[in-house]
């Protein structure tokens, strides 16, 4: 599910969507400000600087427990959990096997992951904030995440750019309905040569799911959000709309400090080729899938359902166009 998340010092709270842009949204997020140095004999500090930033925090933290301080890390960490109600002995267990070594290397070094309640940057509804959604255009949002699951990829029977028609059927034919395991979203089989195919998995489904359905699924406790209050930031249009962004956080919060520049962080060295993206949307029937399944979002966020219209959305800093008769 997408977080609502929070920095520490800015009034923002954002919501981060897959595929749109999202870890480029967390690492600007994550240098966005950083929080005073606690000076508290005997309580351990991650980051050495007088005031780190969220991103410093997080890198000091995968430091510490690859460089053998991971006992200190128990130490700062451990406390958290008794707060929540588990007994010093169980509250250690947790923090172990939260810390155990995470086996994938990136390329910006080793990460860690902090239980929920330790998120730095969680929040519930961003009240007294300005609320933000990152939202990108649903043609090239599927591409993406086609590009980078499926295509060359032997565990998937459709791996072709020849096979994007099959892989946008899987995500229209996927159910809204309730599964056994009380999902929202139930995915889709199909048959390949007589043989049961699982190509489009739950992950799948979720990393496909339209980000207006996301913003409104009341199986998420605390959503839907009130979508009024939401600010749009178009992918397409960042150099544009961050401005604007810095000008509503100065003029309705009173915050007029620079921000920082937003890291530019692509899977790909390149973009997707002009030919080959003419002939995925060259399939009529294609094209009506995606136009169906994606339609709020084309509409809530004022995308254009021509693949071939460039930018497909007018720049500047929005607002959801159209809403659900509730909101909470």
């Amino acid at each position: 599910r997408p977080w609502l998340h929070c920095p520490l010092w800015v009034p923002l709270a954002v919501v981060v969507m897959d595929r749109a842009a999202s870890m480029s949204v967390l690492l600007w997020m994550a240098s966005l400000d950083g929080r005073p140095r606690r000076r508290v004999a005997g309580v351990f500090e991650p980051a050495a600087g007088e005031r780190p930033t969220l991103r410093e925090l997080w890198d000091s933290l995968a430091e510490a427990f690859y460089s053998g301080l991971s006992a200190g890390l128990m130490r700062w960490i451990g406390p958290e959990y008794v707060a929540i109600g588990l007994n010093p002995l169980q509250g250690r267990n947790v923090s172990a096997r939260m810390l155990m070594p995470n086996h994938h290397r990136g390329i910006r070094g080793w990460r860690i992951y902090l239980p929920p309640h330790l998120c730095f940057t969680c929040c519930t509804l961003g009240l007294t904030r300005l609320r933000v959604v990152f939202v990108r255009n649903p043609f090239a949002r599927l591409v993406s995440f086609f590009r980078m699951s499926w295509q060359g990829n032997k565990l998937k029977a459709h791996n072709r750019w020849e096979d994007f028609p099959a892989f946008v059927r899987y995500i229209s034919d996927g159910s809204q309905s309730p599964d056994l395991e009380g999902s929202p979203l139930q995915r889709v089989r199909w048959a390949l040569n007589g043989t049961p195919a699982d190509d489009f998995t739950h992950d799948d489904m979720l990393h496909t799911r339209a980000m207006s359905e996301w913003l409104t699924d009341p199986s998420q406790g605390e959503w839907p959000l009130h979508l009024a209050a939401l600010r749009l930031v178009h992918v397409e249009h960042l150099p544009e709309e961050l401005p604007e962004l810095a000008a509503a956080l100065c003029s309705e919060h009173a915050f007029c400090e620079e921000l920082p520049a937003f890291p530019k962080v692509n899977a790909f060295a390149t973009g997707v080729p002009r030919d080959v993206w003419s002939s995925l949307w060259s399939d009529t029937e294609t094209l009506e899938r995606v136009r169906r399944r994606y339609r709020r979002d084309f509409e809530w966020f004022g995308y254009s359902m021509d693949p071939f219209e460039e930018p497909g959305v007018r720049s500047g800093l929005g607002r959801i166009m159209s809403e659900p008769d509730a909101q909470h």
